[in-house]
C-alpha cells in the first residue's frame, strides 16, 4: 500500500460531497476520488450555443426558509457552507390542452387544496385525504432515520400503518383507490417528471415524501445553478483538509474479513483505508 486515509469517498456527487465534508468536519483524514474532471455528479450544467442546461437538477425541496429550515438547509448550516438560494414563486403550472386544463399550483397545504378545488370543484376532500397520507409517509421516513435502521415493527404498524399498506403500490394505484376525480388526479400527478416515470410505475412512497416536502418547505434554486453548491461543498471540504483528486476512477475495492481495506485507481495506485 502507498498512501493511507481514514476514509475514501468514491464519487463526488451530492452524497459523496456531503459525506466527505461531514467526515472532514469531525477531523477525519479523507480522500475523495472522482473519475470526471469536475465535482458535482448530476449537480452540474453544460452549455449549448447561447443556452445553459442543468444536467438533472430542476429545483430543491426540503431546503426551507431561514425561519423554517428544512433538512438540506440544516445540513448546509452544519457544514458552514454558504449558497445564494433563490425561492421559486409557485410549485408548478400544469397545462393539458385536451382537458382544457391550465392551472398554477401554489406552495402551502391549504393554498394547494384551494387551488385544486377551484380547478376541479368538489375535489378538496380527496386532495386533503391524499395530503394526510403523504404526511404519514413523510413522518415514517423521519422515524426510520431517527431509529437508525433499527425499526420496531410494532411502532411501524401502530403509528404508521398506511406506510406499510401503500409501500408496494404505484402512485396511480393509490390515487385510484382514493377514487380521486380524474382532473384532480392529473393535477396531483404533475410532479411525475421529477422522477421521470409514468404514474403507473412511480413508487407511491417516494412520490409522497417528495410531494409533501415541496408543499411545506417550498422550492429553491441556487442563483448560479447547481454547480454553485457543488463547488461550495468542494471548497469547504478542501478548507477542512480534505483531498479531492479528479480524473481518478476507482476500479477495485479491496475487502478483507468483511472489512474494506483499500481501493485501486485506474492508474494502478493502491490506497489504504480503514
Amino acid at each position: 500500500w502507498g498512501r493511507r486515509f481514514d476514509a475514501i469517498v468514491v464519487g463526488s456527487g451530492n452524497g459523496g460531497l456531503a459525506a466527505a465534508t461531514q467526515l472532514a468536519l469531525i477531523g477525519k483524514k479523507v480522500l475523495m476520488l472522482e473519475k470526471h474532471n469536475i465535482v458535482g455528479g448530476f449537480s452540474t450544467s453544460f452549455v449549448r450555443g447561447r443556452f445553459e442546461f442543468e444536467a438533472s437538477l430542476h429545483e430543491l425541496c426540503d431546503l426551507g426558509s431561514k425561519d423554517c429550515p428544512g433538512g438540506i438547509r440544516k445540513l448546509f448550516e452544519e457544514l458552514d457552507v454558504e449558497v445564494d438560494w433563490r425561492r421559486i414563486d409557485e410549485a408548478y403550472r400544469l397545462i393539458i390542452p385536451s382537458e382544457g386544463l391550465d392551472v398554477s399550483l401554489p406552495f402551502g397545504l391549504n393554498e394547494y387544496c384551494e387551488a385544486v378545488e377551484k380547478a376541479v370543484p368538489g375535489s378538496r376532500p380527496f386532495v386533503e385525504k391524499f395530503i394526510r397520507l403523504c404526511e404519514e409517509i413523510t413522518l415514517t421516513f423521519d422515524y426510520i432515520a431517527q431509529a437508525k435502521g433499527i425499526i420496531d415493527k410494532k411502532v411501524l404498524l401502530s403509528k404508521y400503518p398506511n406506510f406499510v399498506r401503500t409501500n408496494a403500490y404505484s402512485l396511480e394505484d393509490v390515487l385510484n383507490s382514493l377514487k380521486m376525480p380524474k382532473k384532480a388526479k392529473d393535477i396531483i400527478s404533475g410532479y411525475w417528471c421529477y422522477i421521470g416515470l409514468p404514474t403507473s410505475r412511480i413508487n407511491f412512497t417516494l412520490f409522497a415524501a417528495m410531494f409533501y416536502k415541496f408543499l411545506i418547505t417550498e422550492a429553491y434554486i441556487p442563483k448560479m445553478r447547481s454547480t454553485e453548491f457543488a463547488l461550495a461543498l468542494e471548497s469547504r471540504f478542501r478548507e477542512l483538509g480534505g483531498i479531492v483528486e479528479l480524473n481518478s476512477e476507482v476500479v477495485k475495492i479491496f475487502v478483507e474479513n468483511g472489512l474494506i481495506i483499500g481501493v485501486e485507481t485506474k492508474s494502478g495506485e493502491q490506497i489504504a483505508t480503514n
